[in-house]
């Protein structure tokens, strides 16, 4: 049969192998927005906060869309209470 295409040969292309060294890329988790970016389902700018000062502590950084709300900016989700069934 004839080799139509790059991947009839069985291996990956360059584009899609993995460098040497690294048989997996690492997991990264990444701050994603912050609560109440995720609750009002706007773009955050948290994470890019983090990047551009990695000296500074995560706890004190704001996003834009807080700071201009004069809400408080924090990653972690509150506490639902649940209902017993």
């Amino acid at each position: 049969m004839p080799k139509d295409g790059p991947h009839d040969d069985g291996e990956p292309s360059a584009s899609h192998q993995l460098p040497a060294g690294k048989p997996y890329a690492a997991y990264q988790p990444t701050r994603s927005a912050c609560w109440a970016c995720r609750h009002r389902r706007v773009t955050c700018d948290l994470g890019d906060k983090i990047a551009r000062f990695p000296n500074a502590d995560p706890a004190t950084l704001q996003c834009s869309n807080c700071i201009d709300r004069r809400f408080p900016c924090n990653d972690a989700t509150p506490a639902v209470r649940r209902i017993p069934t």
